[in-house]
């Protein structure tokens, strides 16, 4: 329902939750909030989730002018996992999808992905992504393609890296029961790979649609200039916990889940410059070790670039490095 004045009601019963952390980025927050509450679907309710941001006050103006915006703060920054698991906890909707706050949905992205959600009776639906930096758009396709699996399927391909079941937390709808007994693990970064395999795991259905909904902006100087730290060997982490529950859950996917460790080794390495690798030797060490000892059954499983990566870390590493640089500013 709207009111004479275009602002909206909320409705009684909600169909999607919409969880966006905000801390920082109140620059983009507009045309986030624009897309999502001018989409084609209106049967949602926004949770904004304010983590802290030193302008917060930001936030509130979308709760006075629609009523199905709702605004939680954290007074201290907690970071990205607490706030979406906040969001998760607080959701009243049979659906949960997520949007970073200086990310923007396409109109008909929740309308479209609740539509097959409702198709195939899915526990979780993923879309395309276009990234953007600043306006420029690196890659926008003209995809329609579907893909529908069952969970079991989403979590081998999640382990080869494959886009139709990517780790990402946001272009994806939800049923908000697979969260029940799963959250994202505050406190470290690499958050999404950490969690979303445990969500393909309880999904009966998962559906791929190739088109490109969510828009997500990319940092231009972080393309090429975010550097090592220490939390970076968060996905490490990831990649073992990831083996663990495979081993039990999945043992046919060992290999599988040995290759997502080599690819999250080989992401980090790109991170290890010559200068870094001075500062952070141990961490190097343990990367480098994860790479050349790499098995040869896992490593048939990488795809062809990622193939050509690993064998130029072991034979020419400032060629490997330059090659990652590259393929990251290409647009």
């Amino acid at each position: 329902m709207i009111t004479s004045n275009g602002i909206g009601l909320y409705m009684a019963t909600t169909k999607i939750s919409v969880i966006v952390p905000v801390y920082k980025t109140e620059q983009y927050l507009d045309k986030c909030m624009q897309s999502v509450l001018h989409g084609s679907f209106g049967e949602i309710e926004v949770i904004l989730i304010d983590d802290g941001s030193p302008n917060g006050v930001e936030c509130e103006k979308y709760a006075a002018e629609d009523a199905r915006v709702r605004v939680l703060r954290h007074e201290a920054n907690k970071g990205l996992s607490a706030a979406r698991n906040e969001g998760v906890r607080q959701a009243k909707s049979p659906y949960i999808t997520f949007i970073d706050s200086d990310d923007w949905a396409k109109p008909s992205m929740m309308d479209d992905m609740y539509q097959l959600a409702m198709k195939h009776d899915a526990g979780i639906v993923s879309c395309g992504f276009i990234e953007y930096i600043g306006e420029k758009p690196r890659k926008d396709r003209n995809l329609t393609d579907e893909t529908v699996m069952e969970g079991r399927e989403a979590v081998r391909l999640s382990l080869l890296s494959e886009p139709a079941a990517s780790h990402t937390a946001c272009g994806k709808l939800y049923k908000r029961e697979l969260f029940e007994g799963v959250e994202y693990p505050e406190g470290r970064i690499y958050e999404d790979a950490a969690t979303t395999y445990l969500l393909y795991h309880k999904a009966k259905t998962v559906v791929h649609t190739k088109k490109q909904f969510y828009c997500y902006t990319m940092n231009s100087e972080g393309l090429t200039k975010s550097g090592f730290n220490p939390s970076s060997m968060d996905k490490l982490a990831a990649a073992d916990e990831i083996i663990c529950f495979v081993r039990e859950a999945y043992p046919e996917y060992l290999n599988h889940a040995y290759c997502f460790k080599t690819v999250a080794a080989m992401r980090i390495a790109a991170k290890l410059t010559p200068k870094a690798r001075k500062s952070y030797p141990d961490e190097y060490s343990i990367i480098k070790k994860i790479i050349l000892s790499s098995g040869s059954e896992a490593n048939r499983l990488l795809s062809n670039r990622h193939r050509v990566l690993l064998l130029l870390f072991k034979y020419c590493r400032p060629a490997f490095l330059y090659v990652w640089k590259r393929r990251l500013q290409a647009v």
